[in-house]
């Protein structure tokens, strides 16, 4: 009795991978870092940039192809693949596990193989389903700082408060960011943490204060050059009845324009003006963020003076100060320029890049004989 047999036709254009970036500070697509390889000449063959994968199939039965190619990473960082069908009846796995190929993470010059099977009991005739090839990573994280807390809100010199924070990833793709302790708009601490997709963690800073005064808490995140900040109310700081009690004054730096690379020293006078002798952390600032702190010494009654030396390996006009005593502005151009002004930049924080995934789209047909037109399309 004779049968009728579906034809198999895959096509997937391997010069597609090579798409450009999809953010302008991003010289190489994630996808530069992959290739597909044919694995057995029998079922799959490459022509013309083209991967070709042919079978035959009898009516309402199944038929598979272990492994039909191969993708490999060819970049110098980890790179997840993702291989799905959009159509009931067609089925890719890894060849190695059976298992959907499904966010396999290959690191650098690792390969997994992808098989496929088709069920000719379902209508595949004149059907067109999607192949997507995925690098790195086309979700993108919401990071979000929620819930800060700061007890206690009322302290004495040399007590601490401690102020916790609901930090929650409500993006779909992992994210990582700076969190930090501001206090009256100085950034005093601070924790890098990554975040997988709908995960929460708690942030905790504990923040000794060593000056009587009002502050405002807040906990801070700097991505770039976007601030998401949430306020968490003030602390309010006393002395005690005795003990040492200190002011920072006549904060100032040795040079205010400087080359890029050179460093500039910053000075400030700590007061005891408390009746015991006492240690006082000093912290210098510049750009809002404190990058430096010294521990001194000083006397019932006795002013000390303390030295930072920082040297600068970005451009721009930035503003120093020692802990809460402001120094002035330092301008930094580079050798042999005119300093110019710019725009004052955060130096702690790194920006991060959020590539959004070239996803590769090919089109396969079951039962007809042409080949399909790869299309492209970006997310």
């Amino acid at each position: 009795m004779p049968t009728t047999r579906v034809l198999l036709v895959a096509t997937l254009c391997l010069l597609a991978l090579f798409v450009a970036p999809t953010v302008a500070a991003q010289e190489d697509s994630p996808s530069d870092f992959i290739t597909i390889e044919a694995t057995d000449e029998s079922v799959a063959t490459i022509e013309d940039g083209e991967i070709k994968i042919r079978g035959s199939i009898v009516p309402h039965a199944k038929a598979s192809v272990d492994e039909a190619f191969q993708i490999r990473s060819t970049g110098n960082d980890e790179q997840r693949v993702w291989v799905t069908s959009d159509i009931e009846g067609v089925e890719f796995h890894r060849s190695d596990t059976g298992e959907p190929v499904e966010e396999v993470t290959l690191n650098p010059g690792e390969s997994v193989g992808v098989g496929l099977e088709v069920d000719s009991s379902k209508d595949l005739d004149g059907d067109v389903f999607t192949i997507r090839i995925e690098t790195e990573d086309d979700r993108s994280s919401s990071i979000s700082i929620n819930e800060v807390n700061v007890d206690p809100r009322a302290v004495e010199t040399g007590e601490s408060s401690t102020v916790t924070a609901t930090v929650e990833n409500s993006g779909d793709g992992p994210g990582s960011t700076r969190v930090g302790l501001s206090v009256d708009g100085t950034i005093v601490s601070q924790q890098l943490i990554s975040l997988r997709p709908g995960q929460t963690t708690t942030v905790t800073f504990e923040r000794t204060f060593q000056q009587s005064g009002e502050y405002e808490i807040a906990v801070t995140n700097r991505p770039g050059v976007t601030i998401y900040t949430t306020e968490a109310g003030t602390v309010t700081v006393t002395d005690p009845p005795s003990g040492p009690s200190f002011e920072v004054t006549d904060a100032a730096v040795s040079a205010t324009e400087i080359d890029l690379g050179d460093s500039v020293d910053v000075t400030a006078t700590v007061a005891n003006v408390g009746d015991e002798d006492g240690t006082f952390t000093a912290e210098l600032a510049i750009a809002g963020v404190v990058f430096q702190s010294q521990q001194i010494d000083v006397a019932a009654g006795e002013e000390e003076t303390v030295t930072f030396t920082r040297a600068f390996a970005d451009e721009g006009t930035f503003a120093v100060s020692v802990s809460g005593s402001e120094a002035g502005e330092v301008t930094v151009g580079s050798p042999g320029e005119t300093v110019v002004e710019t725009t004052q930049r955060y130096l702690s924080n790194p920006a991060t890049a959020s590539v959004g995934l070239a996803a590769l789209v090919g089109l396969l047909a079951i039962g007809r004989s042409s080949i399909w037109d790869l299309a492209r399309r970006y997310v």
